[in-house]
């Protein structure tokens, strides 16, 4: 998408405001879904504020509050408060520069706090069965694909996003070092993942029914050879748990690779590297995720040994009777 707006301004100074805001997301290099989902929070806020007849002057913390309680009566839940206080305060940073406010209203309005639910990864067992379900039906290029598709979900935690967006220019598989290479994942930062054996092993298998690659540089195809869509990747990973009964899709399996690591003893910052998470706070909750698994296989092992030790003092009791009862 070019530098122009995405939107069509009218002659007014809230209107103007929202396209230089625009403009300045564009010359900072954000997407065009962010561009779309901030603009549109703006709009929002734009079309509030000009009920209260109010410039962006005279906004105040007060009035930003104000609105936040607004969006809260009108249904809107804790994490799309916060979505819109964060496009807010990128608002009125350009406010702050091209308006000369003297501080930014938004900033001091703390955003709601809210328990953002993680998926409960497939545990172990099952996430080997997931994963062989493919070879199951087959040995075609499109089996191959989809192989390859959810063990990169499962073995290097990329999102949704990043997988579709991954060329086989990114795809470093030279024995010992082989590696994933995400360009422009969430927030436009790169990372490198290193690329476990298993894992290499189907990229392989998918390579030789794709080569010779030719000017499509993707890793993952549809049919039609075209780029595969967010949209088909997730019907895929989501089709094959229908077909064994379980609900998946790509954030459960990327859940289900920190939770993997994290059981493997790796440290934090290693978990987020490989994530790409700018804090800390979601990998927290994954340990929380790895310690309720063990907790749970423990309590499994302890009721299969309470359950084994009662059969013994049954079957003790029982023999004794008999004893008793012989002599």
């Amino acid at each position: 998408m070019s530098r122009k707006s995405i939107y069509t301004p009218t002659p007014s100074v809230w209107e103007q405001l929202l396209t230089e805001w625009d403009e300045d997301l564009a010359d900072r290099g954000r997407r065009d879904s962010t561009r779309f989902h901030y603009g549109r929070d703006g709009h929002r806020f734009a079309d509030w504020v000009a009920t209260q007849d109010l410039t962006p002057e005279r906004v105040s913390s007060a009035v930003v509050r104000t609105y936040v309680r607004h969006l809260r009566e009108a249904g809107l839940g804790g994490r799309s408060i916060s979505r819109h206080l964060v496009s807010l305060r990128s608002l009125f940073d350009v406010a702050v520069r091209d308006l000369g406010l003297a501080a930014n209203p938004a900033r001091a309005v703390e955003a709601p706090r809210f328990r953002k639910p993680l998926p409960k990864p497939l545990t172990r067992a099952l996430l080997e069965t997931y994963l062989d379900l493919p070879r199951r039906r087959g040995d075609t290029p499109t089996i191959r694909r989809d192989t390859a598709l959810l063990n990169t979900f499962a073995w290097t935690g990329v999102r949704l996003s990043e997988a579709v967006s991954l060329n086989w220019d990114d795809i470093d598989l030279t024995p010992g070092c082989a590696s994933l290479r995400v360009i422009d994942g969430k927030g436009g930062k790169d990372r490198v993942i290193p690329i476990v054996d298993r894992l290499a092993d189907v990229l392989l298998a998918y390579l030789d029914v794709r080569l010779p690659l030719g000017a499509q540089r993707a890793l993952f195809v549809g049919q039609d050879g075209t780029r595969l869509s967010r949209r088909r990747a997730a019907e895929i990973v989501a089709a094959y748990g229908t077909r064994m009964g379980t609900h998946v899709r790509p954030h459960l399996l990327r859940a289900g690779c920190a939770v993997e690591m994290i059981r493997a003893g790796a440290s934090l910052p290693e978990v987020r590297i490989v994530l790409g998470h700018a804090g800390y706070d979601t990998l927290v909750a994954y340990t929380v995720l790895a310690a309720d698994d063990t907790r749970a296989s423990l309590a499994k092992a302890a009721s299969r040994n309470s359950s084994a030790a009662s059969s013994r003092s049954s079957g003790s009791q029982h023999e004794l009777s008999g004893r008793d009862g012989v002599s």
